[in-house]
């Protein structure tokens, strides 16, 4: 295992390639001995938990110096997304490109950074920090001296969703990138041009600054230090003027080859958009046809105020309060898939259906709990195929009580699937997931699929919404065929979805009218989050060396994995869990470090590397500047006094056990 005392590169790659397939470091001394004496292999040495983190953490160093050389071969582009775990900021990063050698698509896995916030500020100093430390590595590296370019020249896009601080973002890291490259062009330039000419842009941006000062005396009257930053601006100031000057001698072609840059939005989210568009469009069709909505579904102090309330509070309640067919399906996977494993009925709910005949199978209710996608578009079809089945099982889950009684969310819930406006809603929801979403994405989430080959499918896409609009009857008619009704003409996600509604259309009248305004919304949201792919032109030669991805889903299940990982292993370090998902989820790490860096120099490299990573305690230097980012905003905000809670008279109905003029739990006795 070890060779004076280092261990071997064959063992390191067997270590990498044990915590890949989920070994902990604790157990791969074990797990190798083991497997070496049921093989009758005398195996010498111990590698103690530690070691085999520091194996892992290679794995870091090896990935950056792939990023690095790579991208800089054939252009990159970037991608990532942020969420919160426990009240701390996380930022997963990716990117994105072709195998020089094989031309084959590769996708890198960056790592997860904490950040101080999600603004597009701190999201650019989060990729300024990970595209220098690639730089570092790779300069430290044996190899380093080879190639010198600039990655930041070399990114040609950004993967992100449609929120607007990710296009504040792109906006700001395409003007990171035009600046640092009329620096480089600048720095070139001025060897070829006569210090006469450098002297004249020098004394202008001189006489600039002295002005800015107050004058020559404000100027004189500055400490060294303040002087000395006053000269670094001037001489950018210079370079930047004079990389101008240069750029602006290209012609237009080039000048927008030298610039480009494209930003690409997330496919996955284009659909998320577009069904809310479609939502909102539809829950406008009673108002607007003067139809009766449907039911009222109330929290439990609204439900007491709209029982006990006067006039101007039950209307009050009635403005306030939720309802139609996306506010059922919440309401069910908050009682039978809750995120809090410990919470709801998700036990019952499978039991339940296993023990039902026509069902006879263990099954879970989608996780509308959670933020997945088409998570409701699924809750409407399993609602709509086991209808009769919740409906019993509701009552079930009441008469097991020993009180008898609904809870307010089972009452709401059981009130909403005997309601037809509700059930005309959801029926109209689950069509729209059968004919648009599932085969919308089967198509964009192909393998290889990339953002700039969407452009035919989203043509069919609008065409078909048009087609749909004008005939919604191809969805629930009694000859409705997936032929004619389904985006890809292809077989239905789940018919029995379908037929379900086919046979209950008779008892929704209202269910045409929902499904057309639920069309024209998602076509319009549809129009609007398809012209980053429509209307686009972009150079052949530059096309053909690009790959952005259709979605962003290597960030979205980067980031779903790291919030796992904190449950199973909560004192993990962050360095770590990033070492391990670099293993796992960059295709051909262990390759990449057997075939090019299993030489003895490289191999010193790879491990001074790591322990100068280790003992230097950047990350640990990070999270206390985090820490005192975060005490500077506390510092900086403006503290306003809190108001006094005030209760309102239908807020709370429980009367005061220590006096009889009180009806709330404001009481100071």
């Amino acid at each position: 295992m070890k060779k004076k005392n280092v261990v071997t590169p064959k063992m390191c790659l067997c270590i990498m390639d044990l915590v890949k397939e989920g070994a902990s470091p604790e157990k791969v001394n074990n797990i190798i001995h083991s497997v070496g004496k049921s093989l009758r292999i005398t195996v010498t040495n111990n590698i103690s938990g530690r070691s085999a983190r520091r194996v892992v953490g290679q794995a870091e160093i090896a990935t950056q110096l792939r990023a690095y050389i790579e991208s800089v071969i054939s252009g990159v582009i970037l991608s990532s997304d942020g969420t919160s775990h426990k009240g701390l900021n996380y930022e997963s990063r990716h990117a994105h490109f072709l195998d020089p050698d094989t031309n084959e698509k590769m996708t890198l896995f960056l790592g997860i950074s904490l950040a101080p916030g999600h603004t597009s500020e701190e999201q650019l100093e989060g990729w300024v920090r990970t595209i220098d430390g690639l730089y570092v590595t790779y300069m430290a590296s044996p190899v380093g001296q080879k190639r010198q370019t600039r990655i930041l020249l070399k990114v040609m896009g950004m993967l992100t969703d449609h929120a607007a601080d990710q296009k504040k973002l792109f906006a700001l890291f395409r003007e990171l990138k035009k600046r640092t490259e009329r620096e480089i062009r600048g720095e070139q330039a001025i060897k070829m041009i006569t210090p006469d000419e450098v002297l004249c842009i020098a004394l202008e941006h001189s006489a600039a600054a002295v002005e800015a000062a107050s004058g020559l005396s404000a100027w004189d009257a500055l400490s060294d230090a303040d002087c000395a930053v006053r000269s670094s601006e001037i001489t950018k100031a210079v370079i930047l003027q004079i990389g101008e000057d240069d750029f602006n001698k290209l012609t237009p072609g080039q000048q927008a080859e030298v610039d480009f840059c494209v930003w690409c939005g997330c496919t996955m989210h284009k659909d998320l958009n577009a069904h809310k568009g479609g939502i909102a469009k539809a829950i406008t069709y009673w108002e607007v046809n003067h139809k009766m909505p449907p039911c009222s579904l109330p929290n439990k102090d609204n439900e007491a105020a709209a029982c006990l309330g006067n006039n101007v509070e039950k209307a009050r309640v009635a403005k306030m309060t939720s309802r139609g067919g996306i506010k059922t399906c919440e309401l069910m996977g908050l009682l039978l898939k809750h995120k809090d494993s410990k919470k709801g009925q998700q036990d019952h709910h499978g039991i339940y259906l296993e023990a039902r005949e026509h069902v006879g199978f263990f099954a879970h209710f989608p996780d509308t709990s959670n933020t997945w996608y088409q998570s409701y578009c699924d809750a409407a079809a399993e609602i709509i195929v086991h209808l009769p089945v919740y409906r019993e099982m509701l009552e079930w889950i009441r008469d097991e009580k020993q009180t008898g009684h609904f809870t307010n969310i089972e009452l709401n819930i059981y009130r909403a699937l005997n309601d037809i406006p509700t059930l005309t809603e959801l029926a109209a929801h689950a069509l729209y997931g059968q004919a648009i979403t599932y085969p919308y994405l089967q198509v964009a989430r192909k393998q290889g699929m990339t953002h700039f080959s969407l452009a035919p499918l989203h043509l069919n896409l609008l065409d078909h919404i048009q087609k749909l609009i004008c005939q919604p009857k191809l969805l629930y008619s009694p000859d409705t065929d997936y032929a004619t009704g389904s985006l890809d003409g292809q077989g239905w996600e789940r018919p029995e979805a379908v037929y379900c509604i086919m046979a209950m259309a008779g008892q929704l009248p209202d269910l045409e009218g929902v499904l057309l305004f639920l069309l024209e919304g998602a076509f319009e949201t549809w129009k609007w989050f398809s012209h980053d792919v429509l209307h686009r032109e972009i150079p052949a030669h530059l096309l053909k060396n690009l790959y952005p991805p259709a979605t962003n889903d290597p960030n979205e299940s980067t980031l779903g994995e790291l919030r796992q990982e904190k449950f199973r292993a909560p004192n993990a370090t962050l360095e770590y869990s990033n070492s391990k998902l670099m293993l796992q989820r960059n295709k051909g790490t262990v390759d990449y470090l057997e075939n090019n860096l299993s030489d003895g120099l490289n191999q010193t490299f790879l491990r001074k590397q790591q322990r100068k990573t280790e003992r230097q305690g950047l990350k640990l230097k990070h999270r206390k500047d985090l820490a005192l980012a975060s005490q500077k905003k506390v510092a900086n905000a403006t503290i306003y006094t809190k108001k006094p809670q005030t209760f309102s008279s239908f807020s709370v109905w429980q009367t005061c056990d220590k006096c009889d003029k009180c009806n709330h739990r404001g009481c100071d006795k």
